[in-house]
Order: C-alpha cells, then sequence, then structure tokens
C-alpha cells in the first residue's frame, strides 16, 4: 500500500507567501499535495476535498482574525489548523489555540524543517484525538452488547449466541467480504476511491440476518484485520488497525439503522423503557 502525499489546504492570497510556502515544502522526504484557496469562502468550498491538514492565514479579502480559525474550524471540524500569519504575539497565538486552532507559525518562522516539524505534530495530536474518541466510543459499543439491555436493539439480541459460533460458516463469509471492504475503505480514506457505501449497508444487512449484534461486529472486525495484515509490512499493518476503527464505527451504525427500520415502533418503544 503506497501512502498517500500529505494534502494541504493553504488559505493564503499573497502570492510572494505562497511561494515561499512552496519553496519550503520541496525537497522534504514527506510528499505533500499543496492546493491554495485565496479567501476563506474558497478555503470552505476546498475542505469538500478532504485535505489533511489546513494552512491558514489570519488576513484574508473576505475576512481576517480569529474570525478565520473559527469559521475554517466550523467548515472543517474534523481538520488540524496551523496558523500561518506575519504577525507575532503570544496573545495572538493563545486566541488561535482558544479558536480551534492546533498550531500558530509566525511567517517569519518559515524555514522547511519548521513548517514540516509543524506539520507532523498537527497531524498527530489530531490523529491520537480521533484515535481516543474512536477507543471510547468501540468500548461503549462493546459494552452495550455484553449487557444486552440498553437499547432495542441489544434489547432484542439478548441471550443469542454470537454469530461465530451459531454459523460458524457464514461468519467466514461476511469476514471474508468485510476483509474486502477493509481494503476498499482504506483506499477511499487515501483519496483513490469513493466510500464503498453499498458494500457497508449490505454487509451490515447480512450481518443483521443472522440476527448479529455489536459484539458480532467486533468479531468480524478483528477477524477481518487478522486476515487483512498476515503478510503485511509494518506500515500496512498499522493502517489497518488505525483507520480501520473508522470502518468499524461506520458499521456500528449501519448495523443499528438496519434494525431501527425492522423493530416495530412500539416494540422498541417498550424495549427503550
Amino acid at each position: 500500500m503506497r501512502e498517500a502525499p500529505t494534502r494541504i489546504l493553504l488559505v493564503e492570497d499573497n502570492p510572494a507567501d505562497v511561494r515561499l510556502v512552496r519553496e519550503a515544502l520541496k525537497g522534504q522526504a514527506e510528499s505533500f499535495e499543496l492546493s491554495v484557496a485565496k479567501r476563506v469562502s474558497e478555503a470552505i468550498e476546498a475542505v469538500l476535498k478532504r485535505p489533511d491538514v489546513i494552512l491558514l492565514d489570519l488576513d484574508l479579502p473576505d475576512a481576517a482574525g480569529i474570525s478565520n480559525v473559527e469559521r475554517m474550524r466550523e467548515a472543517a471540524p474534523d481538520v488540524p489548523i496551523v496558523v500561518l500569519t506575519g504577525a507575532n504575539g503570544e496573545a495572538l497565538a493563545l486566541q488561535c489555540l482558544e479558536a480551534g486552532a492546533h498550531d500558530y507559525l509566525g511567517k517569519s518562522e518559515l524555514q522547511p524543517i519548521v513548517l514540516r516539524r509543524t506539520l507532523s505534530f498537527a497531524l498527530e495530536r489530531q490523529r491520537q484525538a480521533e484515535l481516543r474518541d474512536l477507543q471510547d466510543a468501540l468500548d461503549h459499543y462493546r459494552a452495550l452488547s455484553s449487557q444486552g439491555v440498553s437499547t432495542s436493539v441489544t434489547r432484542t439480541l439478548a441471550g443469542v449466541e454470537p454469530v461465530r459460533v451459531r454459523v460458524p460458516e457464514a461468519f467466514a463469509t461476511v469476514q471474508q467480504s468485510y476483509r474486502g471492504l477493509l481494503h476498499g475503505y482504506l483506499n477511499h480514506l487515501a483519496g483513490h476511491e469513493p466510500k464503498p457505501l453499498a458494500s457497508m449497508e449490505k454487509l451490515a444487512g447480512q450481518l443483521g440476518e443472522l440476527r448479529g449484534g455489536a459484539r458480532d461486529l467486533i468479531d468480524m472486525h478483528i477477524a477481518g484485520l487478522d486476515a487483512a495484515t498476515q503478510g503485511s509490512s509494518g506500515e500496512q499493518s498499522e493502517a489497518y488497525g488505525i483507520e480501520g476503527r473508522l470502518l468499524a464505527l461506520e458499521m456500528m451504525g449501519h448495523l443499528v439503522d438496519y434494525y431501527r427500520l425492522r423493530i416495530p415502533s412500539g416494540r422498541a418503544t417498550e424495549a427503550g423503557r
């Protein structure tokens, strides 16, 4: 699996500063893909292309100051923002961080090694925060699957043996499908393919037809990871393990949607009491 370049959205209207950033990114060991927006309004549209990190100037034709950070944070809540400005001062830096920026870099400090380090730290902090959130969510789902009484879905499935025990052949089939889905999902995250949404919904439906729950999806995810990472390099295994949690979380949502559409409203209301 070839590592995708880090996609940087530079929000800057000064051509000289754009050239400065381009020069700072040249000759780096990492691969960078730079796109430029001259206004905040352009940048808000550009975030639809899923940049990995935003370099944001504070003085733009259609907005200025901390409001730039606030508007970009609202438009791209999951993308780390590094403020890039000619102004200096710790007070301004603190205001940027409080508004949602991950870091602050003065243009006078814009040297290749400093820019690379700042971008790397911002990306790593964002990734660690996402992993903590995902782990908390998966722990929550795991707890629900063992309790079996917290929601209409888990209440309906209470007392049912795991799918891998009840119907091992069927479990092997969905696990094999999940392995292929995992590969396609990682390609989507890398920007190489569209999200395999139809396959995700279909597989969630297949697991639902087997009366599978959260614990079964976790079983399927772990088995899929084991199969996908056999013979893989360390970097590939890490990508499957870390980015694959996003797929597991989304699949939880699709499985819950499957049952919501099939449990009669009266029964769901009674079960939710």
